[in-house]
């Protein structure tokens, strides 16, 4: 039962013997007891239906993006090492972007991804993709700034 105003959390109130857990979302999480936390598994958050109704998701648009975030993250947390396969992932996605052959649009793509990585306040400074690489115009690639070959998988 969800007890959103604490009248049934009293010891007598409806059933004796219950677990309260006394829930609070304004409070860091190391500074909530361990008693209080939800003991909710993973596998019931992340989950396709239980997201798309929580953030009451369009069936459209917003729920297949749903399904592949939650089929990605399943193959991600999978893998033998989690970590180096997202490390993996992001990498071979900014490679790809690098090898567009449209300027404009992957320039507005790196702008994207810096944003995404540097809305983290914890890495302590920004982080300039745009000024490391450098389009080559005549043959529409892009290349690391020191040197001239484009940017592929094998070597960057």
């Amino acid at each position: 039962m969800i007890d959103f105003n604490g009248e049934y959390s009293k010891e007598n109130s409806i059933i004796e013997n219950k677990t309260v857990y006394k829930l609070n979302t304004n409070k860091e999480l190391k500074d909530i007891s361990e008693n209080d936390k939800l003991p909710i598994n993973e596998k019931i958050i992340i989950n396709y239906e239980v997201l798309s109704i929580l953030s009451n998701a369009t069936e459209k648009t917003q729920r297949p993006y749903i399904k592949r975030v939650v089929e990605l993250y399943d193959k991600i947390s999978k893998s033998d090492n989690p970590l180096e396969h997202f490390k993996n992932s992001i990498k071979k996605i900014i490679v790809d972007v690098l090898k567009m052959a449209n300027k404009q649009k992957a320039y507005s793509l790196i702008e994207h991804i810096e944003s995404i990585v540097n809305h983290s306040k914890n890495l302590g400074t920004n982080i300039k993709l745009r000024d490391d690489v450098d389009f080559q115009n005549t043959y529409d690639y892009f290349k690391k700034e020191d040197q001239k070959a484009p940017i592929t998988e094998e070597r960057d």
